[in-house]
């Protein structure tokens, strides 16, 4: 009996490893992808990738969530060249708290939040713990901070255009 219950649990095992698998070089396709687009600002980008991870949030788990936003980082890092960079960690840490937050409205029982709700959320928390990062770790200077509010406008249209493609995603119950 035990033999068999190990067994399922390394099926089971396999196949999220492999819907990380599917879904990490997705992700890091769209990151790629968008890399070289141009730009209204230097730091400006949909942030597409971000529909996966959203998509994975409420389709998995948290944690799957956090594992893929790591796993998309790490190799959209190896392939641009960026691995351990400034912006390799920008991109990290917006991603982990973008996902963070999107997890606690997911799960808020105090609040319903729909999904373009929380989209944007993570749009903007994404925007602003990048800006904190630059500010904290790299830079130690107020002169950035002015752009706080246009990254705050900004990831309110990427936020609704993610949740509009997390949404088709759902619908075709993709994976």
């Amino acid at each position: 009996m035990k033999e068999t219950q190990k067994e399922f649990h390394d099926i089971a095992m396999t196949q999220i490893l492999v819907k990380l698998a599917i879904l990490g070089s997705a992700a890091c396709a769209i990151q790629v992808l968008e890399s070289p687009l141009p730009r209204f600002l230097p730091w400006l980008k949909p942030g597409l990738s971000n529909a996966l991870v959203l998509f994975a949030l409420i389709k998995f788990s948290p944690r799957f969530a956090i594992n893929l936003v790591i796993l998309r980082t790490m190799l959209s890092g190896f392939f641009l060249g960026m691995l351990f960079s400034p912006p390799f960690y920008l991109s990290l840490g917006g991603g982990v708290c973008s996902t963070v937050i999107m997890i606690i409205l997911l799960f808020s029982r105090k609040f319903e939040f729909g999904l373009v709700g929380i989209s944007v959320a993570g749009a903007v928390i994404n925007n602003l713990a990048q800006f904190g990062i630059l500010h904290l770790v790299f830079l130690g200077t107020t002169q950035n901070l002015a752009h706080i509010f246009l990254a705050i406008w900004t990831g309110i249209p990427s936020g609704i255009i993610i949740a509009l493609l997390t949404r088709e995603l759902l619908r075709r119950n993709a994976l």
